[in-house]
């Protein structure tokens, strides 16, 4: 076993106090719809201001409502809404009397040894998936990313929200949060994997059916670094250089 991997697995340490898979999904819905609802806030409250109209016009204007899936409003809901979300998923664990908040949202650094597995074993899946994305015949970035880079007035924005607000709470969530309490249900730590690599898969609805599949199998090699090495700073990072690599091919093609 790694260094980094839960001491709830150590029989020589008592178990920790968490909340039941219940509670637990509950207070992740809730903390999705909090971040929703703050970044769709944000993002309408700057397409307001941009062109001059009430609140009420946007919702009301479908032609402006579509722009909330512009580059600007993107990049201004990510950095809103991301903060909100970690907080809220801080405050799920703090609320919880006994629990202590790096060992349930596993904060744990990993051996620089592990961190050079982690991230080698990424980009490899990266280029595997790359290839198949290419030998289908479909574009290697999705379009609607294109389309995110060329309405934002700063690029570098928009992917340093892609790159570094989004993966550090989608993170937070869902290898942390998320993954503590449902492993220790009869999912396991493999139904948990899966499970939670599902859940992610579906918040980029925003996405094509394959590039959603392709999300899920990322999904997939970040549950298996949680759960080999306990540390959700490795995904996070292994998440950052993800979405680096997708900011990088989006600026190349679409630039």
């Amino acid at each position: 076993m790694d260094q980094g991997a839960d001491p709830v697995e150590r029989s020589s340490v008592k178990p920790e106090i968490i909340w039941g898979p219940f509670i637990t999904c509950i207070l992740s819905v809730i903390i999705l719809v909090t971040y929703s609802c703050v970044a769709a806030l944000v993002s309408i409250y700057h397409i307001a201001v941009k062109y001059g109209v009430t609140l009420t016009e946007v919702l009301e204007d479908k032609a402006l409502l579509l722009l909330i899936d512009g580059g600007d409003a993107i990049t201004l809901s990510l950095w809103s809404g991301a903060p909100i979300g970690v907080l809220l998923t801080i405050l799920a664990v703090w609320i919880k009397k006994g629990s202590k908040i790096n060992t349930y949202l596993g904060l744990n650094l990993s051996d620089p040894k592990i961190i050079f597995k982690w991230l080698g074993f990424m980009v490899l899946l990266i280029i595997l998936l790359d290839a198949m994305t290419i030998s289908t015949g479909r574009p290697l970035v999705p379009p609607i990313l294109g389309e995110m880079m060329n309405t934002s007035t700063s690029k570098l924005l928009l992917f340093s929200a892609m790159i570094f607000a989004a993966p550090v709470f989608e993170e937070f969530l869902f290898r942390g949060f998320l993954f503590k309490s449902l492993r220790l249900t009869w999912l396991k730590t493999n139904g948990t994997i899966v499970v939670t690599s599902i859940l992610w898969a579906i918040i980029h609805f925003q996405y094509d059916a394959f590039s959603v599949f392709l999300v899920f199998v990322l999904g997939l090699m970040l549950g298996a670094a949680r759960a080999k090495s306990g540390s959700v700073p490795l995904c996070i990072v292994m998440h950052m250089v993800a979405n680096t690599i997708a900011s990088t091919e989006t600026f190349y093609i679409y630039g």
